[in-house]
């Protein structure tokens, strides 16, 4: 299946690169993809999934696979809520879009729950699906980030274009897959070293994003992996526990990050999840 490539110009003058699947559906699905990949690798099981019930609309972040922008790299985390609203607006005047999902994984979860959260356009979606959004990082790194003060955070989100650093997200926790890595690794679309900059703006970005509900009255839908080491599976059991208590939220037993490209025993309920939910 072929989709239609073009590149859409931002009010910033930065041209994200798009891939347009139009099959005549009454509705959409957008999808958002997380930080230091690209729409590519998550074109196929999306695509599968459902391209028999939406149109799909994929989209490189700024910064990111063959769109514009300085590599893993953000002025404001804003800017990619402004990208995602522009988008909306490109489809609905360019291919009439009355009707429309949102699915963001990782990062891309985070631009999608904040964005819904801010109401950031007067058209709604119909339905929405976050998958492993960084609600906070596990681990060693977790402790060092939980101590960071929000003052010091924001002084640390601003300074300067940042460093880029190398091995910040441990490949080999992707996937039980081990391939998973390898085609990671050889992929020349994605970024093996991320910004600074772009890590503590996400971060900041992340707990004030889920230190409060969404509040839409829409449904939304939530999945991770229990055995997820590059988000915390904890942090989201919290928030959507004692915060947010109108998302159906779905912890899939032992998967990992990329459950998509996981074992099939893993992935499977996923799979089953995500297309009970947005169909």
């Amino acid at each position: 299946m072929n989709g239609e490539k073009k590149f859409l110009p931002t009010k910033d003058n930065v041209n994200l690169n798009l891939e347009l699947f139009e099959s005549g559906k009454d509705s959409w699905l957008i999808v958002t993809h997380g930080v230091g990949e690209h729409l590519g690798r998550h074109r196929d099981y999306i695509l599968e999934l459902f391209s028999s019930n939406y149109n799909i609309a994929f989209y490189d972040l700024r910064g990111h696979g063959s769109s514009e922008g300085k590599k893993g790299w953000v002025s404001e985390f804003t800017k990619f809520y402004d990208d995602l609203s522009e988008l909306i607006e490109f489809l609905k005047s360019d291919y009439k879009m009355t009707k429309f999902s949102l699915f963001g994984h990782s990062m891309g979860a985070l631009i999608t729950a904040g964005f819904i959260q801010n109401n950031r356009i007067n058209f709604l979606p119909e339905r929405v699906f976050l998958n492993a959004p960084p609600a906070a990082i596990p681990g060693f790194l977790g402790k060092i980030v939980d101590l960071v003060k929000s003052e010091w955070l924001e002084k640390l989100s601003n300074k300067g274009k940042g460093i880029y650093l190398k091995g910040l997200v441990d490949l080999n926790q992707l996937s039980h897959d081990s391939s998973i890595k390898e085609s990671y690794e050889n992929d020349e679309l994605t970024l093996l070293s991320l910004n600074s900059a772009l890590l503590f703006k996400m971060i900041k970005e992340a707990r004030k994003v889920f230190s409060r509900p969404l509040n839409v009255d829409y449904p939304v839908f939530c999945s991770v992996g229990s055995a997820d080491k590059i988000v915390s599976a904890q942090a989201l059991v919290e928030y959507f526990s004692f915060i947010e208590r109108n998302v159906r939220f779905k912890l899939i037993e032992g998967g990992f990050h990329e459950i998509h490209n996981d074992f099939d025993e893993y992935k499977n309920p996923y799979f089953e999840f995500l297309k009970n939910s947005l169909d």
